[in-house]
């Protein structure tokens, strides 16, 4: 927002990604309500032709720093492993050369580097997405994921991931980045197959519709386009 207030007088036009980062700036630069806009990200298809692993599987994808939520993860594996409840941890964009020392005795499957086509086709596969980062604008990790009919579970923060997660929904939001409330989702959700398949159905329909490719590209063709110079 600081950028966007320094530079308005030489920007054309401002793209927002949340309708709530578009009423932020608004607020911003009042005197340039109509350039603002909010349009959302063409997010490529993914009609999973890989079936879900036959096990449990939850990913993490970003950087291993508290901002991003990655010291909540040893946390919500021990609550698991003790409950009996064992689950396959995909770890993308992290180093085996990180600490491990706090994690459980579990399976940890790295991924220190993955393109993005491996990556879709590897969230396939998946049941679980977490993601109990401390702030986000649009998460693209979690949009990819809902198009892969994953389940994600994310930190009830403000912004984007209301936009994208209705609780119990299109998936789960969790209060103040609970371990306890991340374990048991995944527990409860495991343990009802019908309540997976609506979520994964609702989560993947619902991205779909919002984040279409063609459609949303179009958009931005629009913007630029009409965007005076």
């Amino acid at each position: 927002y600081k950028l966007a207030y320094k530079h308005e007088t030489h920007i054309d036009g401002f793209i927002a990604v949340s309708a709530s980062i578009a009423q932020n700036l608004k607020q911003v630069i009042p005197s340039r309500i109509t350039d603002v806009v909010y349009l959302r990200f063409p997010v490529q298809e993914n009609n999973c032709l890989i079936k879900k692993s036959p096990g449990i599987s939850a990913m993490f994808v970003g950087r291993p720093t508290k901002e991003k939520g990655f010291h909540l993860l040893p946390q919500i594996a021990a609550i698991l492993k003790k409950e009996g409840i064992e689950v396959e941890w995909y770890l993308v964009g992290i180093s085996q050369k990180n600490d491990f020392q706090q994690w459980p005795n579990v399976k940890i499957i790295f991924y220190e580097e993955l393109n993005n086509d491996a990556l879709l086709k590897k969230m396939c596969q998946m049941w679980f997405l977490l993601l109990p980062s401390s702030a986000e604008g649009m998460p693209v990790s979690v949009i990819e994921a809902m198009k892969a009919a994953v389940v994600p579970i994310v930190n009830d923060l403000s912004g984007g991931v209301q936009e994208l997660i209705e609780n119990e929904i299109t998936g789960f939001t969790i209060k103040e980045n609970s371990v306890s409330d991340y374990a048991s989702v995944i527990k409860t959700v495991s343990q009802n197959s019908l309540l997976m398949s609506r979520i994964q159905e609702r989560a993947k329909q619902k991205a779909d519709l919002l984040f279409e490719p063609i459609a949303n590209t179009s958009l931005y063709e629009i913007f630029f386009a009409t965007c005076k110079h």
